[in-house]
Protein backbone atom coordinates (compact mmCIF):
# COMPACT_ATOMS: atom_id res chain seq x y z
CA UNK A 1 0.00 0.00 0.00
CA UNK A 2 1.13 3.17 -0.94
CA UNK A 3 1.15 6.77 0.68
CA UNK A 4 0.61 9.58 -0.95
CA UNK A 5 1.94 13.77 0.01
CA UNK A 6 -1.84 14.91 0.47
CA UNK A 7 -3.05 16.12 3.79
CA UNK A 8 -6.02 13.85 5.45
CA UNK A 9 -9.12 15.54 6.17
CA UNK A 10 -10.71 13.51 9.28
CA UNK A 11 -9.77 11.37 12.64
CA UNK A 12 -10.69 8.28 10.93
CA UNK A 13 -7.77 8.82 8.58
CA UNK A 14 -5.03 9.25 10.80
CA UNK A 15 -2.30 6.65 11.34
CA UNK A 16 -0.15 8.37 13.34
CA UNK A 17 -2.10 8.35 16.97
CA UNK A 18 -2.69 12.27 17.09
CA UNK A 19 -6.64 12.17 17.26
CA UNK A 20 -6.14 13.55 21.09
CA UNK A 21 -4.08 16.19 20.15
CA UNK A 22 -6.70 17.62 17.89
CA UNK A 23 -8.93 16.78 19.54
CA UNK A 24 -7.08 18.83 22.82
CA UNK A 25 -6.20 21.99 20.49
CA UNK A 26 -9.78 21.71 19.15
CA UNK A 27 -11.24 22.23 22.47
CA UNK A 28 -8.73 25.13 23.48
CA UNK A 29 -10.06 27.06 20.46
CA UNK A 30 -13.50 26.69 21.18
CA UNK A 31 -13.56 27.50 24.74
CA UNK A 32 -10.64 30.67 24.94
CA UNK A 33 -12.32 33.08 26.99
CA UNK A 34 -10.68 36.08 25.98
CA UNK A 35 -12.60 39.59 24.46
CA UNK A 36 -9.38 40.64 22.83
CA UNK A 37 -7.49 39.44 19.93
CA UNK A 38 -5.57 35.86 21.28
CA UNK A 39 -3.16 34.50 18.41
CA UNK A 40 -2.40 30.81 18.62
CA UNK A 41 0.84 29.34 17.25
CA UNK A 42 1.13 26.03 15.84
CA UNK A 43 5.07 24.99 14.99
CA UNK A 44 6.29 21.87 13.20
CA UNK A 45 8.88 21.62 10.73
CA UNK A 46 7.89 20.99 6.80
CA UNK A 47 6.20 17.56 6.03
CA UNK A 48 5.13 17.00 9.58
CA UNK A 49 1.88 16.71 8.80
CA UNK A 50 0.40 19.90 10.12
CA UNK A 51 -2.13 20.78 7.92
CA UNK A 52 -3.30 17.51 8.04
CA UNK A 53 -3.73 18.47 12.21
CA UNK A 54 -5.17 21.33 10.90
CA UNK A 55 -8.08 19.67 9.10
CA UNK A 56 -8.52 17.39 11.80
CA UNK A 57 -9.10 19.74 14.23
CA UNK A 58 -11.75 21.31 12.12
CA UNK A 59 -13.56 18.22 12.15
CA UNK A 60 -13.03 18.28 16.38
CA UNK A 61 -14.50 21.51 16.40
CA UNK A 62 -17.27 20.66 14.53
CA UNK A 63 -18.55 17.45 16.49
CA UNK A 64 -17.59 20.00 19.58
CA UNK A 65 -20.41 22.38 18.33
CA UNK A 66 -22.68 20.14 16.67
CA UNK A 67 -25.27 20.93 19.13
CA UNK A 68 -24.35 24.26 20.04
CA UNK A 69 -26.81 27.35 19.15
CA UNK A 70 -25.43 29.64 16.34
CA UNK A 71 -24.88 32.40 18.22
CA UNK A 72 -23.02 30.29 19.94
CA UNK A 73 -20.91 28.69 17.92
CA UNK A 74 -17.34 29.94 16.40
CA UNK A 75 -17.33 31.58 13.29
CA UNK A 76 -14.23 29.70 11.40
CA UNK A 77 -12.31 31.03 8.50
CA UNK A 78 -9.77 29.11 7.14
CA UNK A 79 -7.44 31.34 4.66
CA UNK A 80 -4.40 29.75 3.23
CA UNK A 81 -2.27 32.95 2.39
CA UNK A 82 0.36 30.48 0.33
CA UNK A 83 -1.91 30.08 -2.55
CA UNK A 84 -1.87 34.02 -3.41
CA UNK A 85 1.53 35.66 -5.50
CA UNK A 86 1.77 38.71 -4.24
CA UNK A 87 1.21 41.18 -1.65
CA UNK A 88 -1.88 42.73 -3.47
CA UNK A 89 -3.76 39.36 -3.77
CA UNK A 90 -3.02 38.47 -0.27
CA UNK A 91 -4.19 41.47 1.48
CA UNK A 92 -7.58 41.40 -0.83
CA UNK A 93 -8.20 37.61 -0.34
CA UNK A 94 -8.21 38.07 3.17
CA UNK A 95 -10.74 40.16 3.29
CA UNK A 96 -12.85 38.81 0.87
CA UNK A 97 -12.62 35.54 2.89
CA UNK A 98 -13.53 36.64 5.92
CA UNK A 99 -16.67 39.42 4.86
CA UNK A 100 -17.67 36.43 2.84
CA UNK A 101 -17.75 33.67 5.91
CA UNK A 102 -19.71 36.49 7.86
CA UNK A 103 -22.49 37.13 4.95
CA UNK A 104 -23.34 33.46 4.35
CA UNK A 105 -24.60 32.76 7.77
CA UNK A 106 -27.61 34.51 6.52
CA UNK A 107 -27.77 36.53 10.25
CA UNK A 108 -28.52 40.24 9.61
CA UNK A 109 -25.77 41.13 12.22
CA UNK A 110 -23.18 39.26 11.00
CA UNK A 111 -23.95 40.47 7.24
CA UNK A 112 -23.48 43.79 8.71
CA UNK A 113 -20.27 42.91 10.03
CA UNK A 114 -19.55 41.45 6.44
CA UNK A 115 -19.89 44.74 4.70
CA UNK A 116 -18.32 46.72 7.42
CA UNK A 117 -15.33 44.59 6.67
CA UNK A 118 -15.22 45.09 3.10
CA UNK A 119 -15.58 49.07 3.90
CA UNK A 120 -12.64 49.06 5.61
CA UNK A 121 -10.66 47.24 3.00
CA UNK A 122 -11.50 49.38 0.36
CA UNK A 123 -10.74 52.62 2.81
CA UNK A 124 -7.10 51.60 3.68
CA UNK A 125 -6.04 49.80 0.43
CA UNK A 126 -5.07 53.43 -0.91
CA UNK A 127 -2.87 54.47 2.45
CA UNK A 128 0.70 54.48 3.75
CA UNK A 129 -0.60 54.09 7.22
CA UNK A 130 0.56 51.09 8.69
CA UNK A 131 3.84 51.10 10.47
CA UNK A 132 6.77 49.90 8.47
CA UNK A 133 4.37 48.39 5.49
CA UNK A 134 2.55 51.24 4.37
CA UNK A 135 4.81 52.05 1.44
CA UNK A 136 4.34 47.98 -0.23
CA UNK A 137 0.69 48.44 0.60
CA UNK A 138 -0.09 51.15 -1.67
CA UNK A 139 2.71 50.26 -3.98
CA UNK A 140 0.31 47.33 -4.83
CA UNK A 141 -3.15 48.47 -3.73
CA UNK A 142 -5.92 46.83 -5.42
CA UNK A 143 -7.78 49.77 -6.32
CA UNK A 144 -4.55 50.84 -9.01
CA UNK A 145 -3.54 54.71 -9.80
CA UNK A 146 -6.64 55.00 -12.30
CA UNK A 147 -8.97 55.03 -8.98
CA UNK A 148 -6.26 56.82 -6.83
CA UNK A 149 -8.01 60.44 -7.89
CA UNK A 150 -11.72 59.51 -8.04
CA UNK A 151 -10.88 58.09 -4.06
CA UNK A 152 -8.88 61.32 -3.27
CA UNK A 153 -11.31 63.63 -4.31
CA UNK A 154 -14.09 62.18 -2.10
CA UNK A 155 -11.61 63.24 0.89
CA UNK A 156 -10.22 59.66 1.83
CA UNK A 157 -8.04 59.97 4.26
CA UNK A 158 -6.55 58.71 7.77
CA UNK A 159 -9.51 58.64 9.66
CA UNK A 160 -12.10 57.49 7.19
CA UNK A 161 -9.65 54.30 7.41
CA UNK A 162 -9.74 54.56 11.52
CA UNK A 163 -13.40 55.54 11.23
CA UNK A 164 -14.11 51.88 9.00
CA UNK A 165 -11.76 49.59 11.62
CA UNK A 166 -13.75 50.94 14.60
CA UNK A 167 -17.36 50.41 12.98
CA UNK A 168 -16.07 46.83 12.63
CA UNK A 169 -14.16 46.36 16.05
CA UNK A 170 -17.62 47.63 17.72
CA UNK A 171 -19.64 45.14 15.50
CA UNK A 172 -17.54 42.14 16.41
CA UNK A 173 -17.52 43.13 20.17
CA UNK A 174 -21.28 43.36 19.97
CA UNK A 175 -21.84 39.84 19.08
CA UNK A 176 -21.43 37.09 20.82
CA UNK A 177 -19.94 34.82 18.31
CA UNK A 178 -16.27 34.24 18.39
CA UNK A 179 -14.22 34.46 15.48
CA UNK A 180 -10.81 31.53 14.38
CA UNK A 181 -9.10 32.72 11.44
CA UNK A 182 -6.21 29.87 10.68
CA UNK A 183 -3.35 30.85 8.36
CA UNK A 184 -1.76 27.57 7.20
CA UNK A 185 1.57 27.07 5.27
CA UNK A 186 2.74 30.58 6.04
CA UNK A 187 6.30 29.17 6.21
CA UNK A 188 5.57 28.79 2.27
CA UNK A 189 5.80 32.43 1.91
CA UNK A 190 8.18 34.44 0.88
CA UNK A 191 10.64 36.76 3.73
CA UNK A 192 8.87 39.84 2.96
CA UNK A 193 5.00 38.11 2.84
CA UNK A 194 5.62 36.19 5.95
CA UNK A 195 6.21 39.63 7.88
CA UNK A 196 3.45 41.00 6.17
CA UNK A 197 1.30 38.54 7.62
CA UNK A 198 2.45 39.15 10.92
CA UNK A 199 1.78 42.90 10.37
CA UNK A 200 -1.70 42.18 8.80
CA UNK A 201 -2.65 40.77 12.34
CA UNK A 202 -0.95 42.91 14.54
CA UNK A 203 -2.49 46.04 13.11
CA UNK A 204 -4.86 46.17 10.66
CA UNK A 205 -6.63 42.89 11.78
CA UNK A 206 -6.17 43.29 14.78
CA UNK A 207 -10.33 42.59 16.06
CA UNK A 208 -11.73 41.91 19.29
CA UNK A 209 -13.78 38.47 19.83
CA UNK A 210 -10.54 36.53 17.23
CA UNK A 211 -8.49 34.00 17.71
CA UNK A 212 -5.89 33.87 15.19
CA UNK A 213 -4.46 30.08 14.65
CA UNK A 214 -0.65 30.59 12.61
CA UNK A 215 0.57 27.29 11.30
CA UNK A 216 4.51 27.41 10.28
CA UNK A 217 7.97 26.38 10.70
CA UNK A 218 8.78 28.26 13.11
CA UNK A 219 12.77 28.19 12.18
CA UNK A 220 11.75 29.62 8.98
CA UNK A 221 9.46 32.23 10.05
CA UNK A 222 11.99 33.31 12.71
CA UNK A 223 14.65 33.65 10.02
CA UNK A 224 12.28 36.05 8.16
CA UNK A 225 11.28 38.23 11.05
CA UNK A 226 15.00 39.13 11.79
CA UNK A 227 14.61 42.76 10.07
CA UNK A 228 11.45 43.62 12.12
CA UNK A 229 12.53 43.16 15.43
CA UNK A 230 16.07 44.69 15.81
CA UNK A 231 17.69 41.19 14.28
CA UNK A 232 15.72 39.35 16.61
CA UNK A 233 13.27 37.27 14.81
CA UNK A 234 12.34 34.84 18.23
CA UNK A 235 11.99 37.97 20.44
CA UNK A 236 9.19 39.30 18.01
CA UNK A 237 7.33 36.49 17.20
CA UNK A 238 7.22 35.55 21.31
CA UNK A 239 5.72 39.13 21.73
CA UNK A 240 2.54 38.49 18.60
CA UNK A 241 1.90 34.23 20.00
CA UNK A 242 0.46 34.42 23.28
CA UNK A 243 0.04 30.39 22.79
CA UNK A 244 2.84 28.40 21.26
CA UNK A 245 2.13 24.79 20.96
CA UNK A 246 4.49 22.61 19.57
CA UNK A 247 3.37 19.33 17.31
CA UNK A 248 4.70 16.68 18.97
CA UNK A 249 7.00 13.82 17.00
CA UNK A 250 6.07 10.72 15.21
CA UNK A 251 6.25 8.02 17.66
CA UNK A 252 8.62 5.38 16.08
CA UNK A 253 6.03 2.73 16.70
CA UNK A 254 3.58 4.63 14.99
CA UNK A 255 5.88 5.00 12.11
CA UNK A 256 7.36 1.54 12.11
CA UNK A 257 3.38 0.13 11.90
CA UNK A 258 2.87 2.21 9.17
CA UNK A 259 5.99 1.35 7.12
CA UNK A 260 6.04 -2.50 7.59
Amino acid sequence: MFYSDKPINSNSEDKLNRKGFAKLLADTLVHLDSKDTFTVGLFGKWGCGKTSLVNMTLAEIENIQADDEPEKQIIVVHFEPWNFTDTNQLLTQFFVRLANEFQKKGDKNLTKIGKALESYSDAFGLLEWIPGVGGPIASVSKWGFSRLGQKMQKGLDERDVLKQKDQVIQLLKAQSNRVLVILDDIDRLSKEQIRYIFQLITSVARFPNTTYLLVFDKEIVVEALKNVQSGNGQDYLEKVIQMPIQIPDIQRSDLRNILF
